[in-house]
Parts: structure tokens; sequence; C-alpha cells
């Protein structure tokens, strides 16, 4: 007896990237659940997969920088007929310090007026200065918040004013802030 398998009219979805900080341990993949046969994931790499042939597993052990994994699709003798690769991305946690400057004064009628951060140097670091609502509510103004010297205006005489120099790592978010 000879039993010859169709392939299936369709394709694997191994669902879209994941971009992630080194903080977060375990990691759900979101593959699309085939309608006929079975799938499962492979891994290029190192990382552990929970459960090879669960479409949602979850994965941990992942190496920082770019993590592929594979959902393949396979059907009775019709072994691996639709394949789809998604990324983990695993952003290092970076040390570096967020370094606002030291506080300044200026006479009220200088010409330009700049904040003075030390600039953000890892890569994929980016630095960005705020400040509080109440403050640009009356006026005050960032006028190139991702730049360590941006020029400042709207100030009055006689006021402190607080601006915050905050660092951010891709998908780590912001972590280090420091006033001036």
């Amino acid at each position: 007896m000879v039993s010859v398998n169709e392939i299936p009219a369709e394709t694997a979805a191994a669902g879209a990237d994941i971009f992630i900080c080194e903080t977060t341990e375990i990691v759900a993949l979101a593959a699309q659940s085939p309608t006929s046969g079975s799938g499962a994931w492979t891994a290029f790499g190192p990382a552990d997969i929970n459960n090879p042939v669960n479409p949602g597993t979850t994965v941990s052990d992942l190496s920082i920088g770019e993590n592929y994994f594979v959902w393949t699709l396979s059907s009775g003798a019709c072994e691996n007929f639709a394949a789809d690769t998604v990324l983990v991305s695993v952003t290092a946690e970076s040390s570096e310090q967020a370094q606002a400057g030291s506080d300044q004064s200026f006479c009220n009628n200088a010409s330009a007026i700049a904040l003075n951060a030390s600039p953000a140097l890892g890569a994929g670091i980016v630095g960005q200065w705020s400040q509080p609502s109440s403050q640009a509510q009356l006026g005050v103004e960032i006028l190139e918040p991702n730049n360590p010297s941006s020029p400042i205006s709207g100030f009055f005489p006689n006021n402190n004013y607080l601006f915050t120099w905050t660092l951010t790592n891709g998908a780590c978010g912001a972590y280090r802030s420091e006033e001036h």
C-alpha cells in the first residue's frame, strides 16, 4: 500500500518580531496554528524552547542581540512544507550614567542660554531633555530636546528652572536621569 499526502495550501506565520531588554527572562512566541497538520519551532542559537510544538511556546536563555526562531509546518509525509522566521532582539541593559552637567547662572541679558549634558556614548543610547509641565506652561522651551547642548528660551529673571537629562536604550526604555 502506498499513501500519497497532499501539501496543504497553507503558509507558516511565525508572528511579529519581538524587541526586549535583557532583563526579560522569558518570552512568548506567537505563531499561527496550522489548520491541518502540525507546526514545530526550531532555534538558531543556544536559546531554550519550552514546548517546540506549541505555537505560543515560551523561550528563554536568549543571547544579547538577534535570536531567530523558525516555525515550520508539516502534514503527514509532507514535512517542512512551509516555514517562517521570527526575530527576538535582545537589547543589553546599559550602565552608562546620565550626566546633566553642572548648575548654571545667567544674567538676564544673556543672548544665548544652553543646557550642558554629556552626550550619550553607548550604541543605541539616546539622551533627551525634559522639564516639569508647570515650567513649560510658563513658556520655557527646550528648543532641541535630543541635543545635550540644547538652547533654551522663555526665562524670567530671578527664577530657578529645572531640566532633566534622561537616557534611553532601545527596548530597555528610560533607565537613567539626572536633574540640572
